[in-house]
């Protein structure tokens, strides 16, 4: 389906494809819902790839059929993109929905890039899940605690009392209102 993507478009045009009405019904329930919904809209996607329809085209007339403008699916067609082969995979039985619904948005990311995205086969099972068994088969970086230690064997280095308090008020500074900057200025300069 082609739609103009003009702000102000809020009609529905039919000059290439139609889609049937109980589809673009459920898009639109979709498009209105208030909750993050991407692994939703990711397979309602994949149900309209499976029916031989573009998934992006797809959503945009939903959410045209919603009262919404075609550029606000952006957001809906970027977000979900990196569910689509998953949610495929559910929909051919190669994958149980509560596996899909586990999937963590960065592993599902990950895999979607490194099978080449949109322009590439990031929306295809196979490739996505090559990708995914690529990434996990990677030796994992090492972890860190998340403190900043120094190396075991040197000397830790040492701060000034000034270098410590500058620190501290420069992470502080946007809490402090003017009248305790003025009071830490006067401290300071006694």
């Amino acid at each position: 389906m082609k739609t103009d993507t003009n702000v102000d478009n809020t009609t529905i045009e039919t000059a290439t494809v139609a889609f049937p009405p109980a589809l673009l019904a459920e898009g639109a329930k979709l498009a209105k819902a208030k909750m993050k919904n991407q692994l939703l809209f990711a397979l309602f996607w994949a149900d309209g790839i499976l029916q031989g329809f573009d998934g992006v085209e797809l959503i945009k007339a939903c959410y045209v059929q919603a009262g919404f403008t075609a550029r606000d699916a952006r957001g809906t067609t970027t977000n979900s993109s990196k569910f689509v082969a998953p949610a495929l995979m559910v929909r051919n039985g190669d994958m149980s929905e509560k596996d899909f619904f586990a999937l963590k948005t960065s592993e599902a990311a990950n895999a979607f890039k490194e099978a080449g995205g949109m322009k590439g086969d990031g929306l295809e099972p196979t490739a996505w899940q090559a990708a995914r068994e690529d990434i996990a088969n990677r030796e994992p970086l090492e972890k860190t605690s998340g403190e900043a230690r120094p190396p075991s064997g040197e000397d830790k280095p040492s701060l000034t009392a000034f270098q410590i308090l500058s620190a501290a008020i420069s992470l502080r500074k946007a809490e402090l209102n003017a009248s305790e900057i003025d009071q830490l200025i006067m401290i300071l300069r006694a």
